[in-house]
């Protein structure tokens, strides 16, 4: 196979269900016994593109698609003409959000009230309900843009260190590192036990649970994921002994259906996993619209896609030189993922 090198700034994969891709077909999960659960199937027929955002030195930390003509995506962007001062001695900051309205990608740089002009806080997370209710968090400080209009937040240092946002309009919660977890029930911020101190690598909500994946892989006392359970109220962790150690992300459709990935991919079905191992590159992220449309992508530019009875393996991007397929937001007909 042909060695593909990427340039040295950050790209959005985008597909889009069009036409044909390649032919290459991993093998089928290995479930330990002759029982077969097909679904209703779905199309692998995806196109796919790439799109440069920013120069060298961005970094996207996440992105929300809510519509096809409604993309967020956020971190730290750079372009030819920021990051220095111009001709007047104005220092032009990097942006720090850059939005997809169908036609053109915009980029803008969200403030907080008490930041200092020169300053510009890169933002780590998006949480987006609707078109109207988007919410940006940097770790130490929240942003809600509802109806128009902004609210801010700025958290104490007890309360900071956060990198991830899930949940539903009124329970949002943030998780970090070390297990630190942190909930919003529509008026006010306290923070929870979350029972582990372990980091957290995922987060996403189904059946009004949100459900956190814990970084397992360097704690040899943890032969298997941890998972977060959080809703009414309850706090709860799932270890599972056929969950394996490392999983780095998560999708569930609902309590009974989901996938989680890392060193490979396993798949739950009615109370019980399976294994599907293609290869043995590391996966960073899954996302899906319904147990029959399921993508995961990871180290090398391999793409996954599940329909229902089969899984299919893009290498559009695939390549022997090393990065990763970070982050993914997935709709109907629409996903992205960012390097």
């Amino acid at each position: 196979m042909s060695t593909r090198s990427f340039p040295l700034f950050s790209v959005v994969v985008l597909a889009l269900l069009l036409a044909s891709c390649t032919d290459r077909e991993p093998p089928a999960p290995d479930d330990g016994d002759n029982t077969t659960i097909i679904f209703d199937t779905t199309s692998h027929d995806f196109v796919w593109d790439i799109t440069q955002i920013g120069i060298r030195h961005t970094m996207l930390l996440d992105i929300e698609a809510i519509s096809d003509t409604d993309v967020w995506i956020c971190g730290e962007i750079h372009f030819e003409n920021t990051n220095r001062y111009d001709s007047l001695g104005n220092y032009i900051k990097p942006f720090n959000l850059a939005h997809w309205d169908g036609r053109e990608w915009s980029y803008m740089r969200l403030k907080w009230p008490s930041e200092f002009p020169l300053s510009l806080t890169d933002i780590c997370a998006i949480k987006a309900f609707s078109h109207d209710d988007i919410w940006f968090f940097t770790g130490g400080k929240i942003a809600h843009l509802k109806d128009g209009k902004y609210l801010f937040w700025e958290l104490s240092y007890e309360m900071s260190g956060g990198y991830l946002m899930e949940g539903t309009p009124g329970n949002l919660y943030f998780a970090g590192r070390g297990g630190r977890l942190m909930h919003f029930d529509g008026t006010e911020f306290r923070m929870l036990n979350s029972g582990t101190t372990q980091d957290f690598n995922d987060a996403w909500t189904a059946d009004g649970t949100t459900m956190i994946v814990a970084n397992t892989m360097d704690d040899l006392s943890e032969p298997q994921a941890e998972i977060l359970l959080l809703g009414n109220g309850k706090t709860q962790i799932w270890s599972d002994s056929a969950m394996y150690r490392g999983a780095t992300c998560l999708w569930f459709h609902d309590l009974d259906n989901g996938i989680i990935a890392g060193p490979g991919i396993r798949v739950y079905r009615d109370g019980r996993w399976s294994l599907f191992s293609p290869d043995n590159r590391f996966k960073w992220c899954v996302r899906g619209t319904d147990v029959n449309d399921i993508f995961v992508a990871g180290n090398g530019g391999y793409i996954y896609h599940f329909n229902g009875a089969s899984w299919h393996f893009y290498d559009t991007f695939a390549t022997e030189n090393y990065f990763r397929l970070a982050k993914m937001s997935y709709i109907q007909n629409l996903s992205l993922i960012h390097i």
